[in-house]
């Protein structure tokens, strides 16, 4: 006898979460760049910058958490003592191999570590005068990194393949760049979509890159009207290599509004859609993710009342009309992370018992397109960072708010 079933979208709920955990060494001092980033098994490689008392530099330190709940792994020291290190980014692959890069003196390096923590030489990615480094990882293990360089009075995007064992491919020239950084995600296949601004943010450009080409740019948006550029983007990319690209209208050098497009596997470009409305006072802060079938989540923040601002957050579906906009309250420097089949949390830095915004709250939202009631993560924490494993495994990491601002680190389901 054959049962008919019907697929529900499941709505949200509100995460389990584990006790607040402590990821940095007693006596360090934590920077509020934090990383996580979680492979298909549900275990997360935790990055931070971290100072010690008797240094004056960074360095970045990593450990791994578990998916069992288990004991976080020892602290992994990813550069040298003395060195000037910061703003981190990490990638992993379906298995746990990550690739990890950051700021270095004045140049961009990064390390391979493995999935059981085995740490790899650090490799030299780019020229003199580089930094805002971003890297996305294929399922195999191969990372693309992506930064911006100064030389002879202007910024150049460039890109490059960063392999497992620390090999590094040849350096793809992404065209003239605003010293905003470019930004990168890859598909299942391995191929990546590499989004950056024009100088003066005149002009919003995309390209592929595969392991062997790279494609024409195409021009995602440019001035029209009263418009005078366009900057911020974030990108994320679905199974099928279909991406959505989130970036803000610039007019007359502020900004108005949040606006998006789909930027087909095939190369065709989907209308602009109107994510924030246009009164809002778009922040530099605006994110995106999703899911493995296309539907797509994207968080922002706006100014409000002074230096007060608020955090936002809608659906944005493959097909079909965007839903309504969700507001969170106060808030700031909002993150999203989907997982495989849509659900996932938006965190963002939230006012704690003091006037400044230091803590960290979050809403889940569901594969219906709700948004669960905000819960706070922390009361003294702010810059907090998400990722989320392929069935839901949420992993957060923030900078404690007092000092000696102690990296810490929540995860639910």
């Amino acid at each position: 006898m054959l049962v008919a079933s019907l697929l529900v979208a499941a709505p949200a709920r509100g995460a389990q979460w584990t006790p607040v955990q402590d990821v940095s060494a007693p006596g360090w001092t934590g920077s509020d760049s934090p990383r996580a980033a979680v492979d298909r098994d549900g275990d997360t490689l935790l990055v931070w910058p971290a100072t010690c008392p008797e240094c004056f530099s960074s360095q970045i330190q990593a450990r791994i958490s578990p998916a069992d709940g288990g004991p976080l792994g020892p602290i992994l020291t990813l550069t040298e003592h003395g060195a000037s290190a910061s703003w981190p980014e990490v990638g992993v692959d379906d298995d746990g191999d990550a690739a990890v890069v950051w700021e270095h003196e004045d140049a961009v390096v990064g390390r391979r570590i493995s999935a059981t923590g085995e740490v790899g030489p650090m490799v030299t990615l780019s020229g003199a005068q580089a930094g805002s480094p971003q890297v996305a990882v294929d399922p195999n293990g191969t990372a693309l990194v992506a930064w911006t360089q100064y030389a002879d009075g202007a910024y150049t995007a460039y890109a490059r393949h960063f392999g497992i064992g620390g090999t590094v491919g040849p350096l793809w020239t992404l065209g003239a760049s605003s010293v905003d950084s470019p930004v990168v995600a890859v598909d299942r296949t391995g191929t990546a979509v590499v989004v950056w601004s024009t100088p003066d943010w005149g002009r919003l450009l995309a390209r592929r890159i595969t392991a062997a080409a790279m494609s024409e740019p195409v021009l995602v948006d440019s001035p029209v009207g009263e418009m005078s550029g366009v900057a911020g983007p974030s990108v994320a990319v679905d199974a099928d290599g279909d991406a959505v690209i989130a970036y803000r209208p610039v007019f007359n050098r502020s900004t108005a509004g949040l606006r998006a497009r789909w930027f087909a596997a095939d190369g065709t470009l989907g209308p602009v859609l109107a994510v924030a409305p246009a009164d809002h006072s778009v922040t530099f802060y605006s994110t995106v993710d999703v899911d493995l079938e296309g539907d797509a989540v994207v968080a922002w923040s706006r100014h409000t009342r002074g230096v007060l601002t608020d955090a936002y957050a809608r659906t944005i579906p493959r097909t079909g009309a965007p839903g309504p906009v969700t507001a969170f309250g106060q808030g700031d420097r909002p993150r999203v992370a989907l997982d495989d089949d849509g659900d996932g949390i938006v965190t963002f830095t939230a006012p704690g018992p003091s006037w400044a915004y230091n803590g960290v709250s979050a809403s889940t939202v569901g594969r219906d397109g709700t948004f669960a009631p905000v819960e706070q993560l922390s009361a003294e924490g702010k810059t907090a960072r998400v990722d989320v494993g392929p069935t839901g495994r949420f992993s957060v990491i923030w900078q404690c708010g007092p000092y000696p601002y102690t990296i810490q680190a929540r995860f639910g389901a």
